[in-house]
């Protein structure tokens, strides 16, 4: 029940009164595969959202949006995707670039919105100036940024300063994790909460 159950009959930003969600389990427990069958979730119940990949290193985060465009590509022998959404589905080929992903059927809007529908960031890479109704930050603590107290700050610095991506109107963030200091951001996040 940590995940947001989705109501496509209703507003992206009224899914949840929760909009901070925290998923700390031990290494290799399966939380980003059930991160990203999250994000599947939203894109097909809400093709014009905007998510954020972001992670402690940039080739992660693109490695976590290629296993999310891998759910929409056309495949020769048909995928459950293929065969009940169609519509959302694309050749791998034409996928865009290993950073992000635009859902076919927004792309099909035509909208010019600068935002593709999955993007993938490092924790304190410049993204001023994007919004986002989701941001996934998901292993945006690891081993190596939190080796000391300055760099736990650090890192915790950056990642409230990168909620403020996300678009006005009461939108979400999911930190989903392995907690390996007593000062990382994740515990920052416990002890407020």
């Amino acid at each position: 029940k940590l995940f947001v159950k989705k109501d496509p009959t209703k507003p992206i930003n009224q899914q949840s009164e929760v909009k901070t969600r925290l998923l700390l389990w031990p290494r290799g427990g399966a939380k980003s595969t059930f991160d990203h069958v999250d994000t599947v979730q939203w894109i097909l119940c809400f093709p014009d959202i905007r998510i954020l990949y972001l992670t402690a290193e940039k080739d992660l985060a693109e490695g976590f949006v290629g296993e999310i465009k891998g759910h929409f590509y056309i495949k020769e022998d048909p995928s459950w995707m293929n065969l009940f959404w169609p519509e959302f589905c694309v050749e791998e080929g034409k996928a865009g670039a290993k950073r992000e992903f635009t859902c076919p059927v927004y792309a099909a809007k035509k909208t010019g919105r600068k935002e593709p529908t999955v993007y993938a960031s490092s924790v304190g890479k410049n993204k001023a100036g994007w919004r986002y109704e989701l941001i996934k930050a998901d292993d945006a603590v690891s081993d190596t940024n939190s080796e000391t107290s300055l760099l736990c700050e650090k890192i915790s610095k950056a990642l409230f300063l990168a909620e403020k991506l996300l678009a006005l109107g009461g939108f979400y963030i999911d930190y989903i994790g392995t907690s390996y200091a007593e000062e990382d951001h994740y515990s920052v996040l416990l002890s407020k909460n």
